[in-house]
């Protein structure tokens, strides 16, 4: 996103709340950051004829932080402001569907019955796995459609470790372990 200026002229790269290249960061997740995801998911939705989109199958995918901001969006989008000037506020910013892979903050995700459905991961060595878990639980409570993956032995980001018994012609020596799944 190198050189991407945005509605107000703020480079993307320098948008960023907790950075650590400035000292105290203005930009906040609840504000700023969850204005551009929603911003995002506006624009997409908004040129979805344009580009031979589905604007009912937009979704939303995060690793991470971002995915901490992919729950954060899909338990917070709206339908869109018709009376809007701006067009691209006129479209939803509730995503269809959401992909939370590894996301922070798994104990801020608090689905309801009008979620949309969710694809969780995590790895089992991860500090988020159990949060993951407790949300996927919360999803199957409210009846939203939800589906998680737990993969034994990684972290998170699905760091390889060394495997000390490598098997078999052209073994690498790592693993990323084994999926156990719930639904």
């Amino acid at each position: 996103m190198a050189g991407f200026e945005g509605r107000r002229g703020i480079r993307a790269q320098d948008r960023l709340a907790k950075d650590q290249a400035v000292e105290h960061s203005p930009y906040r997740i609840d504000i700023e950051e969850m204005q551009d995801t929603t911003r995002a998911l506006r624009l997409v939705r908004s040129r979805a004829a344009d580009w031979g989109i589905d604007p009912a199958r937009i979704g939303i995918i995060g690793f991470s932080a971002g995915g901490h901001l992919a729950a954060m969006a899909s338990m917070h989008g709206d339908l869109g402001n018709p009376e809007a000037a701006d067009p691209v506020d006129r479209a939803g910013s509730r995503p269809a569907f959401q992909v939370l892979i590894y996301p922070g903050e798994p104990d801020e995700i608090v689905p309801t019955r009008d979620s949309p459905p969710a694809f969780l991961v995590a790895g089992s060595l991860d500090n988020l796995a159990d949060g993951l878990s407790r949300a996927w639980l919360l999803f199957k409570k409210a009846g939203v459609p939800a589906e998680l993956h737990i993969y034994s032995g990684v972290g998170h980001a699905f760091n390889f470790r060394p495997n000390p018994h490598p098997v078999g012609p052209g073994a690498t020596g790592f693993t990323t372990g084994s999926a156990t799944t719930g639904s």
